[in-house]
This record gives structure tokens, C-alpha cells and sequence, in this order.
């Protein structure tokens, strides 16, 4: 092979060093990247607080949400979120003398998204559970609920009062068509989500966990239709199904893929209301 003619590795070296400088200074004087807040969410009511879970030192319940703005990006898995002025998330604490009491939940617990924005997992330690006096807990949700993202150092502008107030008001409003009514497909996945936050995230559900998903999935709750609960069992049934088979691994994976697909369709149609479609 011929050598390149006037080929000098010292200049090449350099060239190379004057580049990864020049992108240095760049990073050094554009500061953080910094991205827009993501997006609000509405939370689905609950129509009786839905226990929490502890597995491995972690109580958590699953909370159905949904987009309340097309045009900001969604938020990222564990995106930490508070409740909007006048949204009640409350966690409903027991305990050890058989008392309860009610406490916001950003005080003690966790609300971060947990599919996009379809689903809000709420969690906390139970250690913490524990050292507030509780031997379980349960959240609530009250009606038109919204969140909004926390604000971070890499986040952009924050949500601004006209906005949280137009999001947690009117759209929000409107969104109860889609989520809110009793028989709407908002119904189905509160159930979904219900069951999602008490399956095991890997495995089959033991076998007290698969008997009381054979029991009412929505136990004590009222003015939910009959379709809604037949919906709901055939879709665990086909969850319980494919796991006996080995097609899967948990049925919290295929109540899960039930219940985005759900959100998503539901959240379209949302949307293109808004859009006047």
C-alpha cells in the first residue's frame, strides 16, 4: 500500500484537539440542556379509595391518567408529579387502633407517571407507612382531577396560572365525557388499573391474589354498568389464560397493554373533540 502523500499524524492529533475544544466551549457556554414540562394529566376518580400494596418494603397503587395538553411531550416514566389547586389526592391512612385519617398524598407518598400518560403510580416506603402510625393505606380521588409536573432544574418554564387554570377547569371539564361518566371506557380502566396495582410485576398472581381478581374487581363501588364489569373479566380472564399457557410471564403485563391501549384510544378521541373533528 503507497503512502498518503503529505499525510502528518501530529496535524491530524491536532485537528482532532481543536475540535473536541471547540465542543467543549460550546457545552461550557450554552449551560443545561433544558427541555418543556411535560405534560398535565387528568386523574380518573375513585369511586371508593383503592388500597395500596406493599411488596417488598413498597406500597403503591395504580391510578388511570390521561393528556390533558396534545402539544407538550409526555412525560417520562417516573416523571414526578403534585396535584393542581383544588385536585384531592388523599391518602386514607389506618391505624393500629382501627382509626383512620386522611392526609394529602404529596405529603408522605410519591405520585409519579409510570406509562407515559396513562397511568400515575403512588407510592411510598413502608417504613414510612409504619413510622407514621399506619398499618395500611388507601388513596383517594376526588372529581375533575389534575396534576402537574414538579418543576426541575432541567425543566422548562413551569405551567403558568392561566394555564393550570384553564387545564384544571374547562378542558378538564370536557374530558369527563371521555373518562368520567359511569359506562364510559374512563370506567373500564379505573378497574384495569385497580388490578394492575395489585398483580405481582413478574410472575403469575399467587393464589389468594388470583382468587380475589376472580371476586367483584371493583368491590363496593356503585353505578357501575354491568358491561363495564363483563369487560373487565374477559379481559383478566384472557390475561389469567395466556399466563397458565406461558405465552406470558405476569398478567400485569397484559392488563397493563389492555389498559394503555384503552387510555390512548380514549385520549384520541379527546383530543380531536378538542380539535373539532
Amino acid at each position: 500500500m503507497r503512502p498518503i502523500a503529505n499525510f502528518r499524524p501530529s496535524t491530524v492529533v491536532a485537528s482532532i484537539l481543536t475540535a473536541a475544544l471547540l465542543v467543549w466551549l460550546l457545552v461550557l457556554h450554552s449551560g443545561p440542556v433544558r427541555a418543556d414540562a411535560p405534560q398535565a394529566l387528568g386523574v380518573i376518580a375513585l369511586t371508593v379509595p383503592e388500597p395500596l400494596t406493599c411488596r417488598h418494603g413498597i406500597c403503591r397503587a395504580v391510578l388511570s391518567s390521561f393528556c390533558l395538553e396534545e402539544h407538550r411531550r409526555a412525560p417520562l416514566e417516573g416523571t414526578l408529579y403534585h396535584p393542581a389547586p383544588a385536585t384531592e389526592i388523599t391518602l386514607v391512612l389506618t391505624m393500629q387502633d382501627g382509626s383512620q385519617m386522611a392526609v394529602p398524598a404529596q405529603e408522605i407518598a410519591e405520585i409519579r407517571s409510570a406509562r407515559h400518560y396513562t397511568s400515575l403510580e403512588i407510592s411510598l416506603l413502608e417504613s414510612r407507612l409504619k413510622a407514621a402510625g399506619a398499618i395500611a393505606a388507601a388513596v383517594g380521588v376526588g372529581p375533575q382531577a389534575t396534576v402537574l409536573p414538579v418543576p426541575t432544574f432541567r425543566m422548562g418554564e413551569p405551567h403558568s396560572a392561566q394555564e393550570i387554570a384553564l387545564l384544571s377547569g374547562p378542558i378538564r371539564k370536557a374530558a369527563g365525557v371521555y373518562f368520567d361518566l359511569p359506562g364510559s371506557a374512563g370506567t373500564t380502566a379505573r378497574m384495569l388499573a385497580s388490578l394492575i396495582g395489585r398483580s405481582p410485576a413478574h410472575g403469575p398472581a399467587d393464589g389468594g391474589l388470583r382468587e380475589t381478581m376472580q371476586g367483584p374487581a371493583d368491590p363496593g363501588a356503585d353505578g357501575v354498568p354491568p358491561e363495564s364489569r363483563a369487560r373487565v373479566e374477559a379481559i383478566r380472564q384472557e390475561c389469567a389464560a395466556m399466563v397458565d399457557r406461558g405465552a406470558l410471564a405476569s398478567e400485569a403485563t397484559c392488563l397493563t397493554w389492555h389498559h394503555r391501549e384503552m387510555q390512548m384510544r380514549s385520549n384520541g378521541e379527546f383530543w380531536d373533540s378538542l380539535n373539532g373533528s
